[in-house]
């Protein structure tokens, strides 16, 4: 088990998005072989504009949020109590882990502004669907990897010196 998660802290950037594909792959499979489709289109039927909506609005509002915790980031990346995770080997995952939370969410903002505009009641686009399962899946992983990022920030600033 303690390999796994090494595993997993070592390479979870392109895990987390192998998930998220593995799952839009898994509601294809389920609405192309399984009759999932129909279910899919029964529950977007006549709510459409209302999921892609709020999902471009949602998303829109998150990468707004990331953007200000990197700039608070950036704000304290130069405090002394920071000189631990300046030195650490895991400091650039710290930005790898902001800029791809970034990417994942403008990524996510944009299918669900491409989902209000062009999937349709008269023409469903179930493409649209699926890459907005694929998108909403990593942007989840990618927003609860920043908090965490942003809650050890804030415990190693807000932490009491030794007296």
């Amino acid at each position: 088990m303690a390999r796994i998660k090494d595993f997993w802290d070592k390479y979870f950037l392109p895990l987390e998005f192998l998930v998220s594909l593995l799952t839009m792959v898994g509601f294809i499979i389920w609405g192309e072989f399984f009759s999932g489709r129909s279910v899919m289109d029964s529950l977007l039927e006549g709510n459409r504009s209302a999921v892609y909506g709020a999902l471009s609005a949602i998303f829109g509002a998150l990468l707004g949020f990331v953007i200000t915790a990197v700039s608070i980031v950036l704000g304290y990346v130069a405090s002394d109590k920071l000189t631990l995770v300046r030195e650490s080997p895991h400091y650039e995952d710290l930005w790898r882990v902001y800029k791809a939370a970034m990417r994942s969410l403008a990524v996510a903002t944009i299918a669900g502004l491409l989902g209000l505009i062009f999937d349709r009641e008269a023409r469903p686009m179930p493409l649209l669907f699926y890459l907005n399962i694929l998108t909403t899946t990593l942007a989840f992983f990618r927003l609860g990897r920043s908090i965490w990022v942003l809650e050890n920030i804030i415990s190693l600033v807000t932490q009491q010196e030794d007296k």
